[in-house]
C-alpha cells in the first residue's frame, strides 16, 4: 500500500511520541532507547554494498555446486519457524511499539500468516522442486520435455513498514524454497521490528546467504545500484516506479506489491448488517494501513443512511465507546503519517466536500499518534481524499446506483489492489467479478481472500506486478527451465530438418505439424 517510503521521516524522529503511546513509564523509555539504538545502528553501518552482494553471489555458486539440496532449504525454512516460535514476545512487543497492536492480534495478522506459509512450503517442498513433465510436440520426438526449476540466484526483498514482519518473512520463505539468497531491507519507519531484524536473523540463518540491512532512502538507493537476480518490493505505486527504473539498469525482473484504491460496493439487496462488521473490521484493523483494505464505498442510496449507522455500531463493538482506550485499536506509525491524513480531512473551498459522520479532525491526537475511525458522506469524488490511497483510518461513502454504475465508476480509476462486492445476487456480483479488473476481490467479505497460502495474491496494472503465497511464492522466486531430452535412436540422415532440402523433406514437415495440430485439437 501507500506505505513503503512515502513519507519518509528521519530515523530519529520516526515514533518519537512512543512514549505516549505506550502510556508513559520506564517500558517506554527502553523502547525510546532502544529505537535511538537502531539510529546509531544503521548510521554506523557504511556497508560496502558490491562487497555484500559479492560475497552472497559467491555463496550461492557455492550451493550450487553442491546440488542446492532440499536439506539446505528445509533447515533454512525451519528455522524461520524457530525464530518466530521462540520469539513470539519480542516480536509482538515491537509491533505494539511500531503499530500499537495487541500481541494477540499481531499473531494472528503476522505471525500465524507466515507460520502458514512455512507449514504449506514444508509440505510441499520435495514435490515442488521436482522436474515437471511436460507434453512434447511431435516435432521433438523421439524425446521428453520437462520444466526444471532453477533457483535465481541473489534476491532482494524490500518491505515496508505496516506489516513489517509477515510482509518481509512470507516472500523469504518462498525465496528460500526455490534456492535462493536474498539481501533483505525491513522498512527503518517500523524501527522497533527492523531492530529485531537485524538481531535475530543472523541468530538463525545462514550467514553466508542471508544479510539484513536497515537503512535510511539515501542508502536504499546505494542498495538499487546493484545487480539482483530479482527485486521483490511490496509498497506503494510510487516508490515501485522508483524500484522498476532502478531495476531496469541491470534488466532486474521484479515482483511489485504495490496498492490503489480498493472499492467496495453495497448493494441494495445487501446483508446491512453482516456488510458493516465486514467492512469496518477490513477497513480499521491495523488503524486503516493495510494495502487491501476497503478505501470507499459506493453504496446505493436506499441503504446509505442504514450503512452508516452500520457501521457506526461495529466500530463501538469492536472498539468500545473510546477507541483511543482500546487496546485493540491501533496508531498511526508516525507524526508525519497522521498530520497527512488531517490534511485529507481538510474541507476545501466554499462548499464542504463531504460529511464527517463521525471521528474526524477534532478526534486527532499528534501525541499518542491516534484517529478516531473516521466515517465521510456526500463525498465530493474531486476532493482529495479520493485522489489517492488513503492508508488509515477514513472511509468514504458515495452514494451510487446499481451495479453498472458502480463498475463505470470504478473502471474510471486505476485497477486496484483489491474489490469487494456485498450483494445476495449471485448475478451481480458475477458482473462486477467480469467487467472490473483488480488484483483480487472477495464477495461478501473484507481481506479474506489472502488469507492462508492457497490463493495467489497480487495486483494488476498500477497496483501491482507478479503474485505470491503458497505454491505461487515458489513460482515467483523460480525460472521454469524448458528442457528436451531428446533420443539418439534415429537415423539423422532421415531428418526432414536437415538441408539439402527438397519438396519431399517439406511434405514431410508438413505432415508433421498436421498431425501435431490434429493431436491439439
Amino acid at each position: 500500500g501507500a506505505g513503503t517510503g512515502e513519507y519518509r521521516a528521519s530515523m530519529a524522529d520516526v515514533d518519537s511520541q512512543v512514549a505516549t503511546a505506550m502510556g508513559g513509564g520506564d517500558q517506554a523509555k527502553e523502547c525510546i532507547k532502544e529505537k535511538e539504538s537502531l539510529v546509531d545502528d544503521v548510521k554506523d553501518e557504511k556497508s560496502n554494498y558490491p562487497e555484500l552482494v559479492s560475497e552472497l553471489r559467491k555463496s550461492f555458486a557455492e550451493r550450487q555446486n553442491g546440488g542446492n539440496s532440499y536439506h539446505w532449504r528445509q533447515q533454512q525454512i525451519l528455522a524461520i519457524k524457530a525464530m518466530l516460535v521462540e520469539n513470539k514476545d519480542k516480536w509482538t512487543e515491537a509491533l505494539n511499539v511500531d503499530l500499537g497492536r495487541d500481541s494477540r492480534e499481531s499473531y494472528f495478522l503476522e505471525i500465524a500468516a507466515v507460520l502458514g506459509e512455512i507449514d504449506e512450503a514444508l509440505s510441499n517442498l520435495k514435490s515442488w522442486m521436482k522436474p515437471q513433465k511436460q507434453s512434447t510436440h511431435l516435432l521433438s520426438f523421439p524425446g521428453s520435455t520437462y520444466l526444471y526449476p532453477e533457483p535465481l540466484g541473489v534476491v532482494l526483498i524490500i518491505s515496508p513498514w505496516n506489516y513489517p514482519l509477515s510482509l518481509l518473512l512470507a516472500p523469504l520463505v518462498g525465496a528460500i524454497a526455490a534456492g535462493n539468497n536474498a539481501l533483505l531491507k525491513p522498512s527503518e519507519i517500523s524501527a522497533a521490528t527492523g531492530k529485531v531484524f537485524l538481531e535475530l536473523v543472523p541468530k538463525y540463518l545462514d550467514t553466508k546467504c542471508f544479510a539484513t540491512r536497515v537503512t535510511e532512502p539515501q542508502e536504499t538507493t546505494e542498495i538499487l545500484k546493484e545487480k539482483y537476480d530479482l527485486i521483490f518490493f511490496t509498497g506503494s505505486t510510487r516508490v515501485g516506479k522508483i524500484i522498476m527504473r532502478a531495476a531496469a539498469e541491470h534488466l532486474t525482473p521484479v515482483i511489485l506489491e504495490l496498492g490503489g484504491k480498493s472499492p467496495c460496493w453495497v448493494s441494495k439487496d445487501a446483508d446491512i448488517k453482516i456488510a458493516a462488521k465486514r467492512i469496518a473490521w477490513g477497513k480499521f484493523t491495523n488503524c486503516g494501513q493495510t494495502c487491501i483494505a476497503p478505501d470507499y464505498i459506493l453504496a446505493h442510496p436506499d441503504i446509505e443512511r442504514d450503512l452508516i449507522t452500520e457501521l457506526k455500531i461495529a466500530i463501538k463493538d469492536m472498539y468500545s465507546e473510546d477507541p483511543k482506550s482500546s487496546t485493540d485499536y491501533g496508531i498511526v506509525i508516525n507524526k508525519q503519517r497522521l498530520n497527512h491524513l488531517s490534511s485529507l480531512l481538510k474541507q476545501e473551498g466554499d462548499k464542504p466536500s463531504f460529511t464527517v459522520e463521525c471521528g474526524g479532525l477534532d478526534t486527532v491526537d499528534e501525541g499518542a499518534r491516534f484517529m478516531h475511525p473516521t466515517i465521510l458522506s456526500n463525498v465530493d469524488p474531486k476532493c482529495a481524499v479520493m485522489q489517492e490511497e488513503i492508508f488509515g483510518p477514513i472511509l468514504p461513502i458515495l452514494p451510487c446506483g446499481g451495479v453498472s454504475e458502480a463498475i463505470d465508476f470504478i473502471n474510471a480509476r486505476p485497477k486496484p489492489l483489491a474489490l469487494y462486492a456485498f450483494t445476495k445476487s449471485n448475478s451481480s456480483a458475477t458482473e462486477m467479478l467480469e467487467k472490473t479488473s483488480s488484483g483480487g476481490a472477495t464477495v461478501n467479505d473484507t481481506l479474506m481472500h489472502v488469507a492462508g497460502p492457497l490463493l495467489k495474491f497480487g495486483g494488476v496494472g498500477d497496483s501491482g506486478i507478479g503474485a505470491y503465497h503458497g505454491r505461487n511464492s515458489f513460482d515467483a522466486f523460480t525460472h521454469m527451465k524448458p528442457v528436451l531430452w531428446k533420443s539418439i535412436a534415429i537415423l539423422e540422415n532421415k531428418n526432414p530438418r536437415y538441408p539439402p532440402f527438397t519438396d519431399e523433406k517439406l511434405a514431410q514437415l508438413q505432415s508433421v505439424i498436421r498431425l501435431a495440430s490434429c493431436a491439439i485439437m
